[in-house]
């Protein structure tokens, strides 16, 4: 069982950020293909994606386009890296813990901010799992049983909220001041114990 701390989308947390040189972007870690890395990896998602698509297609996509444009730029911005699209969201990595839980919740904060006071057409909800484990990358892709929680603490994640794996929780609640609910023990899909 994994345990999880999930936020809600009022909290208001403070972001450990530094600002980088435009150069030192490009500086960012970068595991070698078809080896293994300790990772904090993050996992977003666009909550009833497939029911909007239905409804309008065209309108989706922009906000959707709009959305991971955003998160991926949060992402830089937190010395990350997103290591690719699942259509509806993203998949980063994070060399460190506090930068991944940092990221998530400007992510969130972005995102609300962006759509304050617009219609909800005009908008999309997003979940965010995170988890801290070792990770595989090999020649086009991430794999693990990391990623794999850090997916299904997304689905656990309430809308416009984040859900943390009890290790990522312990690992930053002294460096951030996080308002969170403790969700307890989860029984999450296809993971053992």
């Amino acid at each position: 069982r994994d345990h999880c701390v999930t936020g809600v989308q009022t909290c208001a947390l403070p972001i450990c950020k530094r600002t980088l040189p435009s150069a030192m972007s490009s500086d960012l870690p970068t595991p070698s293909r078809g080896q293994r890395a300790l990772a904090a990896i993050v996992v977003t998602d666009a909550v009833g994606f497939s029911a909007r698509m239905s409804v309008d297609e065209e309108k989706t996509l922009q906000l959707i386009h709009r959305d991971l444009k955003l998160m991926s730029d949060q992402c830089q911005e937190f010395e990350g890296q997103v290591l690719k699209s699942t259509g509806d969201g993203l998949l980063m990595y994070f060399v460190s813990a506090v930068q991944a839980v940092s990221c998530a919740i400007a992510i969130q904060k972005a995102l609300m901010s962006q759509t304050d006071g617009t219609q909800p057409i005009d908008s999309l909800s997003h979940r965010i799992g995170i988890h801290m484990g070792d990770v595989f990358f090999n020649q086009s892709d991430v794999m693990g049983n990391s990623v794999n929680v850090a997916a299904r603490l997304q689905t656990q994640a309430r809308p416009d909220g984040i859900c943390l794996s009890q290790l990522i929780y312990d690992l930053v609640k002294v460096r951030l001041s996080l308002q969170a609910d403790f969700a307890g023990p989860l029984k999450l899909k296809n993971i053992q114990d």
